[in-house]
């Protein structure tokens, strides 16, 4: 599971001990927030989807695979995504923990430099852009 190591509020670096945290949500403490803040929480385990390099820029058109949006339920992690109509890409999973399973949606690879999901967009459809759902099932204990 994720484990909430440290809280950066400001300039000031509260540590916070936590225990192992549901993956539906994160539980860390609660703490008032006035005017303009920035919040760092500082973790390590879980799992997420290592954004396609480069960035694309903020105004320029997209060609390829774009996250849409991801999320955790209390056993699976769900990653939404577009890509060109026809298309075939890979997205390289952050999995420190190995907690991926299995996937459906796509194609769940083990390589060396750890996992990825494998997306095979179809041809059907009047777009140029085919949308995906991939849930990762993973492993709870």
């Amino acid at each position: 599971g994720t484990r909430v190591n440290e809280i950066v509020r400001g300039r000031s670096r509260r540590r916070k001990r936590a225990n192992v945290v549901e993956y539906a949500g994160v539980s860390a403490g609660e703490f008032p927030l006035n005017g303009k803040e920035t919040v760092e929480f500082v973790c390590s385990g879980g799992i997420g989807v290592i954004p396609p390099s480069p960035l694309l820029e903020e105004g320029n058109p997209s060609q390829r695979l774009r996250i849409v949006k991801d999320f955790l339920t209390k056993d699976s992690y769900v990653i939404e995504v577009e890509g060109p109509r026809g298309s075939v890409d890979e997205l390289r999973l952050y999995d420190p923990a190995r907690m991926a399973m299995n996937a459906s949606g796509a194609e769940l690879v083990h390589g060396p430099d750890g996992p990825s999901i494998r997306i095979s967009f179809g041809q059907e459809g009047e777009t140029s852009y085919r949308r995906k759902s991939v849930t990762i099932t993973l492993r709870t204990s």
